[in-house]
Parts: C-alpha cells; structure tokens; sequence
C-alpha cells in the first residue's frame, strides 16, 4: 500500500521589528519561539540576545512561547509589528513598558527613585498589609514611590509576610 503524500506548505510571514528609530524586516517562519526569532534579530543586527526584550503592544514575548501563540500572523491582522527594547544596564532599575502612556511627572519620578537606587538605596519592605509592599527613595531619601510585586501578594508563594494557604 502506497503512503498518502502530505501537501503542506512553509508558513513564512514578513515581521517589522521596531529597533531604536530604525525598522528591520525579517522573513521568518510562523511557528518559530520567540527566543529563536531573538537569534534571526542577533545575526540581523549583532544585538546579543541577552539584551533583547520583544513587545508586541504592552504585552512582553516570553522567549519560550511560539509566535503564533501571540496571533501575531492572524490574516485579520494587517500589521505584522514587534517593538524590540534593547537592555543596556545604564543603571536604570526601573523602566517604563515600551508603548506605555505615562505623564511627565511620572517619567520624572521613576528617574528619581532610579537615582536613589543608584546611590545604593534599596526598596524598603512595609510590615502593615499582607502582601509585599516596598517603599521607593529618591537620591534625598525621600519616599517618592510604592512598589508592589505581583508574586509577593497575599498567600502568592513568595510573599513578604509568610502568609499562606493550603487547599
């Protein structure tokens, strides 16, 4: 008995990555992981892939996910777009998500607390609440912000205050 032939084709698709004020064009296939199209970005570009964070909108590309899994070749979508955000420790602890509407006074205020961090300042725990909350310092130790870590809410596993459940 002869095998049936299977017909399939190879799924490539154009992506426009957003590098800086620059704008690559890759050929790529669908079903490859992110951390592999961070690969094709390196030979492209000579950014190691260590220092690449891709976006597509708000949302970050985890490098162990496909990228179909982010509907990112949908024929209803007409704009195949990543923004690729390229880390160089400069000493910036604290970044705003590429794309992100902030205020001024915002951007202003996450460069203080950098500032304070910089200077050694660490976050300082709060012991009221249940969940992990850090008071943030500017360079003149002022408190001029409040972190939470989602990992660190109530009865999450890595919560500040030992608080847990069991079900």
């Amino acid at each position: 008995m002869a095998s049936p032939k299977l017909k399939f084709k190879l799924h490539k698709a154009q992506l426009s990555v957003n590098i800086g004020h620059s704008v690559k064009k890759l050929v790529i296939l669908c079903w490859l992981k992110v951390s592999e199209l961070k690969q094709e970005i390196y030979k492209a570009t000579g950014i190691p892939v260590s220092e690449q964070r891709l976006f597509n909108g708000h949302v970050e590309l985890s490098n162990n996910r496909l990228l179909e899994d982010y509907s990112l070749f949908d024929k209803s979508r007409k704009h195949k777009h990543l923004v690729l955000e390229v880390r160089r420790f400069s000493g910036s602890f604290i970044r705003i998500v590429p794309g992100a509407l902030c205020s001024h006074m915002l951007h202003e205020t996450i460069n203080e607390v950098n500032q304070g961090m910089k200077i050694g300042l660490v976050p300082n725990l709060t012991w009221d609440g249940t969940g992990g909350t850090y008071l943030m310092r500017d360079s003149h130790r002022k408190i001029r912000g409040v972190f939470k870590p989602i990992d660190e809410e109530a009865y999450a596993p890595f919560n500040s205050q030992k608080i847990v459940i069991s079900i």
